[in-house]
């Protein structure tokens, strides 16, 4: 199993690598990597969710993620699902000294 992690959805991704300004890419298509891909899950600071690829009809190169119907839970993960942690600047310094 590989796990990539990326702030970008795959089809963004794809953009970035292959700019449309260097004209479609036939051979390696946003169709392409979306088969190698198993699952794509977006996480965002409240939710996460698995998310589908949907081609356009009849274009190879361009197409959407949309989110699974029942698939969307809390980010437990995130920091607004998280208290702030105390300040432990002090104790930090205070242990720099201690025998």
């Amino acid at each position: 199993m590989i796990i990539i992690t990326t702030p970008y959805m795959p089809s963004e991704f794809y953009g970035v690598q292959f700019p449309a300004v260097l004209g479609p890419n036939v051979i390696d298509s946003l169709d392409q990597l979306a088969r190698r891909i198993s699952l794509t899950i977006e996480m965002s600071g409240r939710k996460i969710k698995a998310m589908q690829y949907r081609p356009l009809p009849f274009q190879t190169t361009s197409g959407w993620y949309w989110a699974i119907p029942g698939t969307e839970r809390p980010n437990p993960y995130s920091s607004l699902a998280r208290p702030t942690p105390p300040n432990q600047e002090e104790g930090i310094y205070n242990s720099i000294f201690e025998d």
